[in-house]
């Protein structure tokens, strides 16, 4: 269960994360596949951050624990608000990139395509629903 994204060559929905198992070729020391995650995060100002990352639930605590990027640190809280997943490092920051160069509104408009937030904590903390 793959979608297009402008131009991407593979980007896994949501929904695929949680319930495929397709092998990749990367993975981890412990052997498992290794995925690339994009996402947008709120800040407690109401400002927007994109960056990538391979662990969405660390990241996340990084963020929040004043230890993330220097631009969340002094807009804490941070909510993950958009995820996306690529099967590659290199497509991963492709698609931050090409984000960050968005207007605010159409941030917005993906966020608000995204799926709900119990979907977003299934994925994040790798529980099936």
């Amino acid at each position: 269960m793959s979608t297009r994204i402008r131009g991407s060559k593979r980007a896994g929905s949501l929904a695929s994360l949680i319930y495929n198992n397709q092998a990749v070729s990367k993975t981890d020391k412990r052997g498992t596949r290794k995925m690339y995650y994009v996402y947008i995060l709120e800040c407690g100002d109401g400002s927007l951050y994109t960056g990538w990352t391979t662990d969405p639930q660390r990241r996340l605590k990084q963020h929040n624990s004043g230890k993330g990027a220097k631009c969340t640190r002094a807009r804490l809280p941070v909510v993950l608000r958009y995820l996306e997943s690529y099967d590659s490092r290199a497509e991963a920051m492709q698609r931050e990139y090409s984000i960050k160069r968005l207007p605010r509104e159409e941030k917005m408009k993906l966020i608000k395509k995204q799926l709900s937030p119990e979907m977003m904590k299934c994925l994040i903390f790798r529980k099936k629903m």
